[in-house]
């Protein structure tokens, strides 16, 4: 039934025209596809957010070297974060949820690789 009702929407949308008692159900359509789409692009944002840390993490691990990297940085990054994270736990995003998760977890990882390789001042 709401499958006969969308069809008979969309034989009376034609580009930019509409039937005015069917505006709500198109743009409804129109904007699922929309959705979609910045669904989309909130999860390939997050995955590259997410792995833009990784080739620090690999350099940092085999030259066991952290000279160029600042503490400082790294603090504020995680601070930044976890803010985000909160927000986004209330927002229940998931996509963001998710991408501030395994973000902290790399960016923690690379804190964890500073504080072990750093050199100590005597």
């Amino acid at each position: 039934k709401e499958v006969g009702l969308l069809r008979n929407v969309l034989k009376h949308f034609d580009g930019d025209l509409f039937y005015f008692g069917n505006i709500y159900c198109v743009c409804e359509v129109l904007l699922m596809d929309a959705a979609q789409f910045f669904g989309i692009l909130g999860i390939t944002g997050s995955l590259i957010m997410c792995t833009s840390s990784l080739p620090q993490l690999i350099k940092t691990y085999q030259t066991k070297c952290v000279n160029g990297l600042s503490a400082t940085y790294l603090v504020i990054l995680m601070i930044g974060m976890t803010l985000i994270l909160s927000y986004a736990l209330y927002r229940r995003d998931i996509v963001f949820i998710f991408g501030n998760v395994l973000s902290l977890f790399l960016t923690g990882i690379l804190v964890t690789l500073y504080w072990r390789y750093r050199r100590k001042k005597d």
